[in-house]
This record gives C-alpha cells, structure tokens and sequence, in this order.
C-alpha cells in the first residue's frame, strides 16, 4: 500500500494524519492536530522490497512444510500420492 501511495495514483497526493483530540473539561474550541509527512518519512523502498521479499520467502517455507505434513499423515493412513 505504502508503494502505492509513493508511485500510484496518489503520486500528487499529500501525505497527512488528522488527528481530533477529545475536548478538555471546560475547554469551548475544538482543536485539530496535522501531522505532516513526506512519502520519504513514509517509506523506504529498499526497505519496503526486503520486507516484501521476506515475507513470500516466509509462506513459501511455511506452504513448503504443510505439504510435507499433509503427505505423511495420507501416508500414515494408508493413502497413495494420487488418491486411487
């Protein structure tokens, strides 16, 4: 998503948090906080592509070790590879 915001269709866009604090007792005016960031306090795309490449390399091994899993047991039951 972070990607998008830097490269896709927001490319123009800014970048902004508004946050809405809860009025104090007694307080008559509310008050709006505005966080600013630029799309380099935003992301990294070095960063951004390890975490990525992290991650699929962490299902594959993980989708890797479910199969190994789900083999043994249809062996342990007595079933083929084909299921004939």
């Amino acid at each position: 998503m972070y990607h998008h915001i830097g490269t896709g269709d927001f490319v123009d866009a800014t970048f902004q948090i508004y946050q809405f604090p809860l009025l104090q007792k007694g307080a008559s005016e509310r008050f709006v906080v505005i966080h600013h960031f630029s799309i380099s306090d935003v992301v990294d795309l070095d960063s951004l592509n390890a975490g990525v490449q992290e991650t699929y390399e962490l299902w594959f091994e993980l989708l890797y070790e479910r199969e190994q899993e789900a083999r043994k047991k249809k062996r342990a039951v007595g079933g083929d590879e084909f299921d004939f």
